[in-house]
């Protein structure tokens, strides 16, 4: 794939470059080229660009490549093909017609990079909770890589602060103190210094700025994750498990 250009947001130009190119805004890359396709080399779920890139794809073709945060591999047509038994198998066991639509348009994206299909399959997360989920008092939520503890407190917007238990594994060290920090006081939360995998590989998290570190690893008779348990009790103070 050749790059034409780069361009940002507008109010995140600043004269910067990116790859050798100077990092422009998108009307200043229309004046340019007319028949460009667009690819994207972020995420995000904020519903104003999301709104963004849905006016630009109506101008230009806009893919998102499915690249891994983690591993190795592509989501290819040739792999689809390879595990063509598991996908089905996954497929037969959807419960409604609406959970297999959106299976089929994900599996369709994430071969193609069609941001179309994304926006096909896409609910907000009011929806998410109490619609598809359905969120009640007497929940067990399971949170592996809960970061600072950001989802627990989307998931007690939408049981109205109940809850059954909560278990939460947070891998880093730093941001395993934000965790126990954001849920000091909770009942019934169990927080770990750990990572989950679904072997026995020794993970080193390597230290760099930013929420997620980078990690390094090799297979062996290591133990699962890094770091020790941190279960939390009624009247636990945050730094148990330091």
């Amino acid at each position: 794939m050749h790059i034409t250009a780069v361009f940002a947001s507008d109010d995140f130009v600043r004269g910067q470059s990116f790859l050798g190119h100077t990092v422009q805004r998108y009307r200043e890359v229309c004046t340019q080229l007319t028949d460009f396709n667009v690819v994207l080399g972020f995420a995000s779920q904020r519903p104003e660009v999301l709104e963004n890139i849905a006016r630009i794809h109506q101008e230009h073709p806009v893919y998102a490549p499915d690249i891994p945060v983690a591993g190795v591999g592509l989501f290819t047509r040739e792999y689809a093909a390879a595990h063509r038994a598991e996908i089905e198998t996954v497929y037969a066991k959807l419960a409604d017609e609406e959970s297999r639509r959106v299976y089929h348009s994900v599996l369709r994206y994430k071969i193609s990079g069609k941001v179309d299909y994304l926006y096909n399959s896409f609910a907000n997360m009011d929806e998410i909770f109490t619609e598809i989920l359905q969120v009640n008092q007497q929940e067990i939520l399971v949170d592996m890589g809960a970061y600072n503890g950001d989802t627990i407190r989307q998931f007690l917007q939408y049981s109205c602060g109940k809850y059954k238990s909560i278990y939460a594994l947070e891998p880093d060290g730093k941001n395993f103190k934000k965790l126990c920090r954001s849920t000091e006081g909770m009942q019934g939360v169990h927080l770990y210094n750990k990572s989950a995998w679904t072997g026995r590989p020794l993970y080193i998290l390597m230290p760099a700025p930013g929420a997620i570190p980078p990690v390094a690893h090799r297979y062996g008779g290591g133990s699962h994750g890094s770091g020790q348990p941190a279960t939390r009790r009624a009247g636990d103070p945050a730094e148990n498990g330091h």
